[in-house]
């Protein structure tokens, strides 16, 4: 179902359409509007980056009108697209593009996520962040090199998606709910000694 002009030129019809179609769906079965944009993102691995981000913009919309039933059956399935997408555009040329707000918005979207499903899920969405970050094969994290610029960006903008998961949070609930080995796992940012996410973990924590 795709004419990308109608993405890039006419991003607000698209996003007015599926709003209105997911909001007049039964609430059990708005998901699916959400799992269909999801598995339209995906089958957009080889194009431009301004094509995917106007597509994850129109999800973005849906999610306002979601609820954690909503979002279906798997919820880290959402997570894992926008993971997957985030460290492909930085790890593999052949899908990057112009548009620099591409990472912005999958950032973004991690905290609208977030926010709209019960805390409770959050250590589970945070573990699946981390899985994410350059790691070793014990699953420590990797020492960033000045010379590695591509695990220094992911690793920035991973931070950044665990402080809005962080921040979508009650604070009381996180402290709670997070198991020792999210904790532990967490707690090796703090060798990261670039400054900007210095002080986002700072924020983090």
């Amino acid at each position: 179902f795709d004419l990308s002009n109608v993405w890039l030129e006419d991003s607000q019809f698209a996003a007015e359409t599926f709003v209105l179609i997911t909001s007049t769906m039964q609430p059990q079965v708005r998901y699916l509007a959400i799992q269909i944009l999801l598995s339209h993102v995906d089958s957009k691995a080889r194009v431009e980056r301004q094509l995917k981000r106007s597509i994850l913009e129109v999800l973005s919309r849906c999610v306002g009108v979601a609820s954690d039933e909503s979002i279906g059956p798997s919820v880290l399935d959402v997570f894992r697209t926008l993971m997957k997408h985030l460290r492909n555009s930085i790890e593999d040329p052949s899908t990057q593009g112009k548009d620099e707000g591409f990472h912005e918005t999958i950032v973004r979207m991690v905290g609208e996520f977030a926010a709209v499903l019960p805390d409770f899920h959050n250590p589970d969405i945070m573990n699946l962040i981390f899985s994410y970050l350059p790691l070793e094969s014990d699953g420590s994290l990797r020492t960033l090199r000045s010379d590695k610029e591509k695990d220094i960006e992911l690793v920035s903008l991973l931070v950044k998606c665990l402080l809005e998961v962080a921040s979508s949070s009650k604070p009381s609930m996180l402290d709670t709910s997070m198991s020792e080995s999210l904790m532990i796992s967490l707690s090796q940012l703090f060798d990261i000694e670039e400054p900007n996410i210095q002080h986002d973990i700072i924020l983090l924590w």
